[in-house]
């Protein structure tokens, strides 16, 4: 039994040879494509900025850890962080090589403390009980001035951390004067 055309039935309710006319009535695919040389051209270019935005990631991570919390009128930017969080690991390709650079950054040395392998650091035992990751926490004079948990994009992330930073001691006194 033969169907016309324009009740063409859907493909899993076709014979095997119904199927296999509709594969051959089809007319080729005329769609442009792109040749071998421009696609090696573009991966090339990607090549290239993947390998400067790892040196660059390296050379972040690379910076030192920054000095323990509780050093006196020293704050600590403290990042709690799992080494198979990848929330974690966006934050430290998006935000973390310019934070080191940044006034923030100056301000708050970055220090990474992996909750999922390592115990607290005893100058910051106050911190237990973190359970999601990562979590900013902002140190002062040995005691936590604020915190940000979670992490969900660079634009909020600046903004939360820049209202944590404002309200250290030293910079609030520095902005008296």
């Amino acid at each position: 039994m033969d169907l016309p055309a324009a009740t063409a039935l859907p493909a899993a309710l076709q014979t095997p040879a119904q199927h296999a006319e509709s594969w051959r009535s089809r007319e080729p695919d005329t769609t442009p494509r792109a040749s071998a040389s421009s696609l090696r051209d573009a991966a090339g270019g990607l090549d290239a900025i993947r390998r400067r935005t790892l040196i660059v990631t390296l050379v972040g991570l690379a910076a030192p850890a920054g000095p323990p919390a509780r050093a006196e009128g020293r704050a600590a930017w403290v990042m709690l962080e799992r080494h198979d969080c990848p929330y974690c690991r966006r934050w430290l390709r998006d935000v973390a090589p310019a934070w080191a650079a940044s006034d923030l950054g100056r301000l708050a040395p970055l220090r990474r403390v992996d909750i999922g392998r390592d115990r607290l650091p005893a100058d910051l035992a106050f911190l237990r009980g973190s359970v999601f990751t990562p979590t900013f926490v902002l140190v002062e004079d040995g005691r936590e001035v604020g915190r940000i948990v979670g992490y969900q994009g660079e634009a909020l992330f600046w903004q939360a951390a820049e209202a944590l930073v404002a309200k250290l001691k030293h910079t609030t006194e520095e902005a008296r004067r």
